[in-house]
């Protein structure tokens, strides 16, 4: 212990007297790192320092308990350095539950904000990647809760029959769903769709958005029906949240169209 020792602040006087022990504050330099920042003339206000009450605790253990060989003491110098543990563990636990907390904190993505990058299977079973796409032209992503639907059929079989408007102002329609690849393909098929349907199975393209997902069983993911635009800067251009399946389409053709006037 004694090589592990930081002086931290010295009495000459009480020194002088013959008592080491309480002219010698000592600590271990183990926990000379805390949680807090110094700054200015001192520590910053209201910042947790659990190294600092570990360390200060232990050494009044040590102090009494070795000052007096009376059992008490000693007692007392146990329950001190369980008490610091205590607190320690349970401070490092709270801290690490605020950082799970921040992690799985929903996406909210806003208008302005930087589209995320996302990819996976299309209606081919070929690999999508948002960057092949992304800042390319502008892409309108939006999210339906299930192929074959009716909503959603009549969602899909609207943007078919507006394609040629939507391609002759450079913009790719990608509609994306829980479902299979092999039901998208029946899904297209069906309805002889004329724009990529990318699978995901897993939710995580609608995480990454941040759409609420209706079903999240390991054998049905079942996402909101919502609509982003996505401009060829690669940012949020329009946000729907609140998607009417039947005029999405024109809706979101009409937001392009006063996208383009502001350009020009």
């Amino acid at each position: 212990m004694a090589a592990s020792l930081h002086v931290e602040t010295f009495d000459r006087n009480r020194l002088a007297s013959g008592n080491f022990r309480t002219a010698c504050r000592a600590r271990p330099a183990a926990v000379r790192g805390n949680w807090s920042s110094r700054g200015g003339a001192g520590r910053v206000k209201g910042q947790l320092r659990p190294a600092r009450m570990f360390a200060n605790a232990r050494w009044q253990a040590d102090d009494r308990a070795s000052s007096s060989g009376d059992g008490s003491h000693l007692l007392e110098a146990l329950m001190l350095r369980f008490l610091s543990l205590t607190c320690f563990a349970a401070l490092l636990a709270a801290t690490a539950m605020t950082a799970h907390a921040d992690e799985t904190k929903p996406v909210d993505l806003k208008v302005g904000d930087k589209a995320p990058k996302f990819a996976g299977d299309n209606d081919e079973g070929k690999a999508w990647k948002s960057d092949d796409h992304v800042g390319k032209k502008i892409i309108v992503l939006y999210f339906y809760p299930k192929d074959m639907t009716p909503g959603c059929t009549k969602q899909a079989c609207t943007y078919r029959d507006m394609q040629k408007d939507f391609t002759g102002k450079d913009v790719e329609i990608i509609g994306v769903s829980g479902d299979s690849v092999e039901s998208h393909q029946n899904f297209k098929s069906e309805h002889e769709l004329n724009f990529t349907l990318l699978a995901d199975p897993k939710g995580e393209i609608a995480k990454a958005f941040g759409v609420k997902l209706l079903s999240n069983s390991p054998d049905s993911i079942v996402t909101s029906r919502w609509t982003f635009i996505i401009d060829d800067e690669g940012k949020i251009a329009y946000k729907n949240d609140k998607v009417d399946a039947a005029k999405d389409p024109t809706t979101v053709l009409k937001v392009i169209e006063e996208l383009e006037a502001k350009k020009s």
